[in-house]
C-alpha cells in the first residue's frame, strides 16, 4: 500500500463544521421536544432534515480531531463523558426512557477508534502496551455489545466514528483508490442511521461532503475569522445547557 506525502491536514473546517452541528442539533431538539408536541405538526420536517446534518458532523469532527489535532484521546474521551454525564438528567426528562445521550455514543466510538489505532501502530508493539490495549479494546467491544441498544444512535453510531476516522486516515494518506474503499465502511453505517428517505438523504450527504473535504486534506474550506469561532466554554456547555433550557420551557406551563 503507497503512503502519500501531503501538507499537514488542515482542521479550519471543524469550525464551520461545530456551528452547522449545533444549530442543526438545537432545530432538531426544539422541533421534536416543544413544536411536534405542540401540535405544530409541519415542524417534523426540520426533523427528517436539518436534523439529521449534526449527527455523522459530531462523529466526523470527533474522528478528526483525534487523528490530526490531540494526542490526549482518554483526555478527549473523559470530557465528552462529563459532558455526557452533564446532560443526561434533562436528555432522560425529554426522552421519557433509559437512553444515554449521543456523547456516551461518541465517547465509546472513539474508545474504540483509538484502542484499534494504537494497536496498529509499529510503535505500540511491546507486550505490556499491547496488552493494555487488548484489554481496552475487549471492555469497549463488551460495551458496544452490552449497552449498544441503550445508546442514542445504537451500535451503528458507535461504529461511525472509527469507521470515520479510518476514511479519514486513508484520504489524507493514501492513493484514491485505496482511499474510496476504505470510505465504504462509514458510507454504508450512514445509510443504517435513519429510517425514513429524506432523514437518510441528508444523513449520507452530510457524511459525503465530509469525506470530500477529508480527501482535499481540509484546505479547501476557508478559515473562520477569529472572532467568529465557537468560544471552548461555549462548544463544550451548549448540548446540556439547551437541553436544560427546553426542559425548563417543557415544565413551565
Amino acid at each position: 500500500m503507497t503512503h502519500i506525502q501531503h501538507a499537514p491536514p488542515c482542521s479550519g473546517w471543524t469550525e464551520w463544521g461545530k456551528w452547522l452541528a449545533l444549530i442543526t442539533m438545537t432545530l432538531d431538539h426544539v422541533a421534536r421536544y416543544l413544536l411536534v408536541p405542540a401540535g405544530h405538526g409541519q415542524a417534523l420536517w426540520i426533523m427528517e432534515t436539518a436534523g439529521r446534518i449534526a449527527f455523522p458532523l459530531f462523529a466526523a469532527m470527533v474522528a478528526w480531531h483525534a487523528l490530526y489535532d490531540t494526542s490526549r484521546h482518554w483526555r478527549y474521551t473523559r470530557r465528552l463523558l462529563i459532558i455526557g454525564l452533564v446532560a443526561q438528567l434533562p436528555f432522560m426528562l425529554l426522552t421519557g426512557g433509559l437512553v444515554l445521550n449521543v456523547c456516551f455514543t461518541l465517547a465509546l466510538g472513539l474508545m474504540l477508534a483509538c484502542t484499534t489505532r494504537a494497536l496498529m501502530r509499529e510503535a505500540a508493539w511491546n507486550p505490556a502496551t499491547v496488552l493494555r490495549h487488548v484489554m481496552l479494546a475487549a471492555v469497549g467491544l463488551f460495551l458496544w455489545y452490552a449497552v449498544g441498544p441503550r445508546l442514542e444512535y445504537g451500535r451503528d453510531g458507535v461504529l461511525i466514528i472509527p469507521a470515520f476516522m479510518l476514511a479519514q486516515y486513508l484520504l489524507v494518506n493514501y492513493p484514491r483508490l485505496t482511499a474510496a474503499l476504505g470510505c465504504l465502511p462509514v458510507c454504508w453505517l450512514a445509510t443504517q442511521l435513519n429510517d425514513s428517505t429524506p432523514a437518510l438523504f441528508f444523513t449520507c450527504a452530510t457524511t459525503l461532503c465530509v469525506l470530500v473535504i477529508a480527501a482535499r486534506g481540509g484546505h479547501d474550506v476557508p478559515r473562520l475569522p477569529p472572532r467568529a469561532t465557537l468560544p471552548r466554554w461555549l462548544w463544550r456547555s451548549w448540548y446540556p445547557g439547551h437541553l436544560s433550557l427546553i426542559v425548563a420551557l417543557v415544565v413551565v406551563p
